[in-house]
């Protein structure tokens, strides 16, 4: 089989192409160039033990795939002294079978990441071909070997191999250089993949309760930083400045050492001693690092991004934008879910007061590190993708010696320990994040009754809730889609203006969210755009069950009357069908301050801009679910608000007028029993 002359790797902006291949693909060439820098000058080839293919990275993450298959993980210095004629026989397949993937015409475009992940399974089968005393071919063409193989796989794997040899059927010849043998297993590794892909269970969304308590310790977190940073960023620039003054009296000589001294007379020993640090330059880095994970984090929460679209932040990546009348707090990145794993701008819907928050803290951490190599960050749009958010503490002068390149011509490396599985994330999520409870778990029955929660292992009474970005997406949209019914008020308040801002941004006709769908339909399903409106049926569905279906008082207006009258009959509707109603459409329910509304389609009675639209309940809606609960707490917020307005101005007018309208429907909702001063917390003196 003749291989396509160009390689199929996808390339990111500036980089420049493997070698072509000549040749018709079943011998192995060991000076073929696989990977080139930006600069053009080669920086793998073929019969490298250690592939680099960081220049082909979307985002510039160090990058490369380690052929020493018989070590468990494939990060370290290859010891060549472990190198046998057997092994390297086995290697130089593994070269020749990614070799072939690369130039494969069964791709449109492969990424380094896929590649990472095919070669991670042909490592595995080069392993079992060295217990089996044969090669990697032979396991491949012979269907006995394959069939042991595919039964030795764990279901994780099952989609990896999978692919791999759907790329290696696809090329399938007499000339092809890894012909595949047609396993009897292959129905078995297809029904693997499917377990385990259904295995990976939905995203939980975090309980209220652990959710406020989150957003209000990362609160604390971030104010605790501010308070410290002026003498974070001059500490550290001092100490730029110290280790540069030492290196200078001892020219060549490694490992000068100011950090004690420096530290030591600096006022950030409660900030060292908060994350655990030792005063030294190691310890300032460590802080740094732990600062930006807490901005990270904020980002996340106010944001709903994904990992990645996090780390490989730009530099300047706050947009405010006005549109309708409203000013918008955007987030500008990149993401590759939208484009087949090329970059792509990409923007997110935040709050000055919360995500600008956590960014400009960031900005002003990466600034002295860029001062420290003699770079202002440049806001063009061009240069962009090359100036990090979260830049690696690396290129500080004491730790830079991978020689990394600060011409501007290629990104910045980010820093590397900001993710769920290191040491760094794991102690923060250990002290801002509360222990399970049953209410928790009660709450997540609510959301999902078919998942038995009590069962899995990680959801368990007495845990540290095991947070993921993920489930703050999930949280973002979902919440926020459901901001009426949230039952915790602080949660209600952190969430209330970016729940309104994602509505107008994303739900509302936005263009943003319009050119997704028009230009990507298929990337769109990707973007938190997509989360959002699918959220929609699941917090009506939630709103109803809390309001409703649960709800202990009762029930007032046209539709909270019938659903108490049905509830008395022993026919109200179960929440299965619920939710086959709001699926069908034939049923909506809006939760909202004093109520929840079961009208279909816009409401026609809803006037002006006021948060409390008291028409539906003064004149009687018929949609209306009005619950006495929740309009003694619209009342006492409306006379608190009162309190602050002058009394002469129109603005107070209108405001005293709606909270009388809202105390006579209160008189009328009021439980037999429950006086005035009960009822609302302040009597009319």
């Amino acid at each position: 089989m003749i291989l396509e002359a160009e390689s199929r790797i996808k390339l990111p902006k500036g980089a420049l192409p493997p070698d072509p291949w000549m040749g018709d693909g079943t011998e192995l060439h060991l000076d073929h160039v696989v990977a080139r820098n930006n600069k053009g000058e080669v920086v793998s080839r073929a019969g490298d033990l250690v592939w680099d293919l960081t220049s082909y990275h979307a985002h510039g993450q160090t990058t490369r795939l380690y052929f020493d298959y018989w070590q468990n993980k494939a990060n370290r210095k290859i010891n060549e002294s472990e190198i046998t004629p057997q092994r390297l026989m086995r290697i130089r397949e593994l070269q020749h079978l990614m070799c072939n993937i690369m130039y494969s015409k069964s791709y449109t475009g492969i990424g380094v990441s896929s590649l990472h992940h095919i070669q991670y399974m042909s490592r595995k089968i080069a392993l079992y071909a060295e217990e089996a005393d044969c090669g990697v071919g032979e396991v491949l063409r012979r269907a006995e070997l394959l069939d042991k193989f595919i039964g030795k796989i764990r279901n994780k794997d099952a989609m990896h191999l999978r692919n791999l040899l759907n790329s290696l059927y696809a090329q399938n010849s007499d000339k092809a250089a890894f012909p595949v043998a047609r396993t009897t297993f292959w129905d078995k590794l297809s029904l693997l993949a499917i377990k385990h892909q259904e295995s990976i269970k939905q995203h939980a969304p975090l309980p209220t309760r652990i959710y406020s308590e989150w957003i209000n310790n990362l609160d604390t977190e971030l104010t605790f930083i501010e308070s410290h940073l002026d003498k974070l960023i001059s500490t550290l620039r001092g100490a730029v400045k110290a280790w540069r003054d030492a290196d200078a009296k001892r020219t060549g000589t490694r490992g000068v050492v100011v950090g004690p001294d420096l530290l030591g007379e600096t006022s950030l020993g409660d900030l060292f001693d908060r994350y655990g640090k030792n005063r030294e330059l190691n310890g300032l880095c460590s802080v740094v690092h732990a600062v930006y994970l807490v901005c990270k984090q904020q980002i996340h929460t106010f944001s709903a991004m994904r990992d990645k679209e996090v780390i490989y932040l730009p530099f300047d990546c706050m947009k405010t934008e006005g549109r309708n009348g409203r000013k918008y707090a955007l987030i500008e990145g990149y993401t590759t879910k939208l484009n087949g794993g090329r970059k792509r701008r990409a923007q997110w819907v935040t709050t000055e007061e919360n995500g600008f928050r956590a960014i400009r803290i960031a900005q002003k951490l990466s600034s002295v590190i860029y001062e420290s190599i003699g770079i202002k960050p440049s806001k063009k749009d061009d240069d962009k993708d090359i100036f990090r958010l979260f830049i690696s503490t690396n290129y500080l002068p004491w730790n830079n010696s991978q020689g990394f390149d600060t011409s501007g011509s290629v990104p910045f490396r980010v820093v590397t320990n900001l993710r769920v599985s290191t040491k760094y994330y794991e102690s923060l999520v250990a002290r801002l994040i509360p222990v399970i409870k049953e209410e928790d778990v009660a709450e997540l029955e609510d959301i999902d009754p078919f998942r038995n929660w009590h069962d899995e292992e990680e959801f368990q009474v007495g845990r540290i809730w095991p947070l993921r970005s993920h489930q703050l997406r999930r949280s973002l949209a979902l919440y926020a889609r459901a901001s009426g019914c949230v039952r915790l008020s602080s949660l209600r308040r952190q969430l209330q203006h970016i729940s309104n801002d994602m509505s107008s941004y994303y739900a509302n006709g936005s263009t943003f969210a319009k050119n997704f769908f028009i230009e990507d339909p298929k990337g769109f399903n990707k973007h938190v755009v997509k989360e959002w409106q699918e959220t929609e049926e699941e917090a009506e569905l939630l709103s109803f069950v809390w309001d409703v279906l649960k709800s202990e008082e009762p029930l007032y207006g046209g539709a909270g009357n019938f659903y108490d009258t049905q509830r008395q009959k022993g026919k109200l509707m179960t929440r299965e069908q619920v939710q086959v109603a709001i699926k069908s459409g034939t049923m909506a329910y809006k939760s909202g301050p004093i109520g929840g509304c079961t009208k279909l389609g816009p409401c026609e009675k809803r006037t002006g801009i006021a948060l409390v639209n008291t028409v539906c309940a003064t004149k009687g809606c018929k949609n209306l679910v009005g619950k006495h609960s929740k309009i003694i707490q619209v009342i006492k917020a409306k006379r608190g608000m009162l309190a602050h307005i002058s009394p002469d101005t129109i603005t107070h007018r209108v405001e005293s007028e709606d909270l009388q309208a809202l105390e006579q429907v209160e008189a009328l909702w009021r439980p037999v029993g429950v006086p005035e001063t009960h009822s609302t917390g302040v009597g009319h003196g």
